[in-house]
């Protein structure tokens, strides 16, 4: 009785449920006939096989998101300010990656492919199981497949050979059952934060500007377009390594439970890329429905070490009207910078130098001036970094 239009589909539930008792895999077989009660034409895509799994081991999950985006779309700060606030709020649980399309940073072999997938920009896939979303459900489709029962823990391992600028990544991957039936791949993405550019083809098209379309980030403070010198681009698509959809073969079919299997991409960073800004993310894919299974993001070079370390400090209110308190229990005699920067990597305010020598400090930070919406307090030593986000209302 389903009228379904060429291109759409259909959920349906069976009517008899399978109770899994038994931790393991579970190969399905789906056979669809006699459509609306007659024969049909065209036998060859009737039936469909994939594996279920039943498991009772949670493993560590990662989530990715991926947004579609380009410098030509208006909408696209959208994208910007959501993606900043879901690595900030969930930093180690996801990994984030910006496809860009028609534009200076377009990868082709991923863009090409990635472009098709969705409807419109801005947009993108969250594991590549919630699809085609809008930026602004990129969290609650983040927090959904965050605790995902999965079969497959994954771990990044990077080494950086600085004189040919040559980074190795290896994944490693361990299923926590056994498997005869795997459709599993490899997959490997590197990506590139503090993206800047000079020219004209750098500037972001800004819908928001004006408050033409309400707040967004500092968005709609800016102009339209917002010149290239005041854009800064964070997780760049900079490459696709094993290919859109991973790697074949990679991984067997057949896997002892807990026997690690590996994978080993190679990558030569460009000489204007900046190594130091970069993260490889290793992916493990179903190639029956393209979804991410599971992954892992590490830097390329381990230079992010947080200045502060978790514990150390407290910052409050959060949110805030006028005031910012941080108090910082933690002794170094480095000198550490603090700076305001808006979602988007707009620097606000520079705030100094967070004198740390004696150990325990408190520093009241005022912000009753700053327009309301989201923000990062930036405590910086060299290339060491600790981003605390805060929402001004």
């Amino acid at each position: 009785g389903l009228n379904i239009a060429p291109l759409k589909t259909a959920d349906i539930t069976h009517s008899i449920s399978y109770p899994v008792s038994v931790a393991g895999e579970y190969p399905i077989d789906v056979k669809l006939t006699q459509p609306n009660g007659v024969a049909d034409e065209d036998t060859t895509n009737n039936t469909i096989s994939r594996v279920i799994y039943g498991l009772e081991t949670q493993v560590p999950k990662k989530v990715l998101v991926e947004e579609a985006t380009g410098t030509w779309c208006q909408w696209c700060p959208r994208g910007a300010v959501n993606m900043d606030l879901l690595a900030a709020q969930y930093e180690g649980s996801v990994m984030p990656v910006a496809v860009h399309n028609f534009d200076p940073m377009v990868i082709p072999e991923y863009d090409g492919p990635f472009s098709a997938s969705v409807g419109g920009y801005p947009s993108g896939h969250v594991d590549r199981k919630i699809k085609d979303i809008d930026p602004l459900d990129f969290a609650t489709g983040f927090l959904e497949l965050q605790n995902r029962l999965v079969p497959t823990a994954v771990t990044t391992e990077v080494s950086w050979d600085s004189e040919n600028r040559v980074v190795t990544v290896t994944g490693k991957a361990t299923n926590t059952i056994n498997t005869e039936h795997n459709g599993l791949r490899f997959m490997a993405i590197i990506t590139e934060d503090h993206v800047t550019g000079t020219t004209d083809d750098y500037a972001q098209a800004n819908a928001y500007a004006d408050n033409a379309a309400g707040e967004m980030g500092g968005f709609e403070t800016l102009p339209n377009p917002v010149p290239a010198e005041d854009m800064v681009y964070n997780f760049v698509a900079r490459a696709l390594l094993g290919g859109f959809d991973g790697l074949e073969n990679s991984i067997p079919d057949a896997i002892p439970a807990n026997e690690e299997y590996t994978v080993e991409f190679s990558y030569t960073i460009p000489a204007e890329y900046n190594e130091a800004n970069m993260k490889a993310i290793i992916l493990v894919m179903d190639d029956e429905t393209g979804e991410v299974l599971n992954g892992d993001i590490t830097e390329v070079v381990n230079t992010s070490t947080p200045v502060i370390p978790a514990g150390h400090f407290v910052a409050y209110p959060n949110p805030t009207t006028d005031v910012f308190n941080l108090e910082v229990d933690y002794a170094t005699d480095a000198k550490v910078t603090m700076k305001i920067y808006t979602t988007m990597g707009q620097l606000v305010r520079d705030l100094g130098n967070l004198e740390l020598s004696n150990g325990k400090q408190s520093t009241e930070i005022k912000v009753a001036d700053l327009a309301s919406g989201q923000y990062i307090l930036e405590l910086r030593n060299s290339n060491k970094v600790t981003a605390l986000p805060f929402t001004k209302i």
